[in-house]
């Protein structure tokens, strides 16, 4: 049978969905250059311009500096021109020289606060600052975000691996980083199972999340880096890696996995908890499975409702 051809209305809007999705992440990209632009010219450099135009203008070491430099009339010098001096400054003077001058300054202070008086120095000012009553609840959180983004490879907290772990419940999934193995507390509790330290991030500023104790039996394999598990709560899930976009279907056994709509989840659970997944059987080839698996688990399968069953026509649901 002939395949029906698709309709015209269709067919316009998948080509402009396409088109929008080709350029719009190079004009956001665009846009936010510009933006950053914007911002440093005027609230650095624009006021590191005026600074340095007004010590030209008004010191008479300023003013030789700027006739020099500037290779303008020394009549302008003299008594009476300061106008005009002032105009042909302006006129000459860089737009460029502010955005150097804070670049220049922000060598200085990190070279300063690199050595070891300076860092005392710049503590004791955190402290202080942090002290006060509406900037101690601002400026913690900003110096989070900022860290995350500027502070280098040898600083960053370091995680070795991404797993898929249950939280917050038992059948959920969720996106985790390994910090390290359990402490020697949570193994003398429970000294029959193997812990890890994981730490679940929060959207969209990953900087901050929660840290649990999880069974590493009940964790899974996650076929994601972890530059690309950061990726995924920054854009609050949007940015997955295109080999792990599940099918339209959902990935097969979906519904065993997470008990959700569209499965025995019950026998699921109760399999599993019969027989647990062995370390043989979380190898790097169900990684991929296992994390399409986490991403479309609240996804239900086309005819469903989210978990309530449709009885046949004429019968009454239990």
């Amino acid at each position: 049978m002939a395949a029906t051809p698709e309709p015209i209305k269709q067919k316009y809007k998948r080509a402009f969905l396409k088109g929008l999705g080709t350029l719009l992440p190079t004009i956001l990209t665009a846009y936010i250059l510009l933006w950053t632009y914007n911002f440093v010219d005027e609230n650095v450099a624009s006021p590191l311009n005026n600074v340095i135009k007004t010590q030209l203008r008004t010191t008479e070491t300023g003013r030789d500096v700027a006739t020099r430099w500037f290779e303008l009339d020394p009549e302008l010098l003299k008594a009476g021109n300061e106008e005009k001096l002032a105009k042909a400054i302006d006129q000459k003077f860089p737009s460029w020289v502010g955005l150097a001058a804070a670049i220049v300054i922000v060598f200085f202070v990190g070279f300063f606060v690199a050595g070891f008086l300076g860092r005392r120095l710049w503590y004791a000012f955190e402290f202080w600052l942090t002290r006060l009553p509406v900037i101690k609840s601002i400026y913690p959180s900003a110096k989070q975000i900022v860290d995350f983004f500027v502070q280098q490879e040898e600083d960053k907290l370091k995680f070795s691996r991404v797993v898929l772990a249950p939280f917050p419940s038992r059948t959920q999934l969720s996106v985790a980083f390994v910090m390290s193995q359990g402490t020697r507390d949570v193994e003398r509790a429970h000294p029959e199972k193997r812990f890890l330290n994981i730490f679940i991030p929060m959207s969209p500023t990953p900087v901050t999340g929660f840290v649990v104790f999880v069974p590493e039996d009940e964790c899974f394999p996650c076929d994601m880096s972890v530059d690309e598990a950061l990726k995924y709560y920054l854009t609050c899930g949007l940015a997955v890696p295109q080999r792990l976009v599940p099918s339209k279907d959902g990935p097969p056994g979906l519904a065993a996995v997470a008990g959700a709509p569209g499965g025995d989840g019950a026998a699921a659970a109760a399999a599993a908890a019969a027989d647990p997944p062995s370390p043989a059987r979380r190898g790097k080839g169900a990684a991929a499975s296992a994390t399409a698996a986490a991403i479309s688990i609240a996804r239900p399968r086309d005819g469903q409702d989210g978990g309530a069953k449709t009885a046949p026509k004429g019968q009454v649901t239990p």
